[in-house]
């Protein structure tokens, strides 16, 4: 729970920032310290000055009013009035355009989470139908072996492991041979 002069020089600000920026926030700053929450929305007021989204405090204390912080009232003489005409309208649109967009990409993050692996599996089961993905197999081990064994070696490794991943799990020993032959006479 860092103090007040803590999160000044966190902030690198003066006294008077920091005072202008704790009431625009909604925090006292004569509390001895912050809790975890206060420095986040300390820190959000000072991000939105720092990017621009926000020219004033002035700015801050309407932006945090919107969200149902009030001002501190730690001297009414210096609380930032709620809304002046100073704000800037296109730092208003951007924050909103920001938001905005943020909900968006959420919605879209969602629906892509459904639907990759539906459509991988669904790809993955086309490519197994039509052969491409043994061929696939085949080329990346062909790449990857070819510097320590032959071609005939990562042939014939290739085709036993293909072999073994094919079989039935109520297929007998004795039918491993006939599965070879009518493999081999397929390929």
């Amino acid at each position: 729970m860092p103090s007040p002069e803590e999160m000044s020089r966190e902030f690198n600000l003066s006294d008077e920032d920091f005072q202008e920026t704790a009431r625009a926030c909604g925090l006292s700053s004569s509390q001895k310290n912050y809790s975890d929450q206060e420095r986040e929305r300390f820190a959000e007021a000072r991000n939105l000055l720092d990017e621009g989204v926000a020219n004033s405090y002035e700015d801050l204390t309407h932006y945090f009013q919107e969200r149902g912080v009030r001002a501190s009232e730690d001297d009414p003489e210096t609380t930032p009035a709620p809304l002046s005409n100073s704000i800037n309208p296109l730092a208003q649109l951007k924050r909103q355009a920001i938001q905005a967009g943020f909900e968006l990409g959420l919605q879209q993050a969602e629906v892509l989470a459904q639907a990759i692996p539906q459509a991988t599996m669904l790809r993955l089961n086309q490519m197994i139908e039509n052969g491409q993905l043994r061929q696939e197999f085949l080329k990346l081990w062909q790449e990857q072996a070819v510097a320590s064994l032959g071609k005939e070696e990562i042939r014939s490794l290739v085709e036993s492991e293909w072999l073994t991943h094919q079989l039935n799990a109520s297929q007998n020993p004795t039918g491993l041979l006939e599965s070879s032959t009518e493999s081999s006479e397929n390929v």
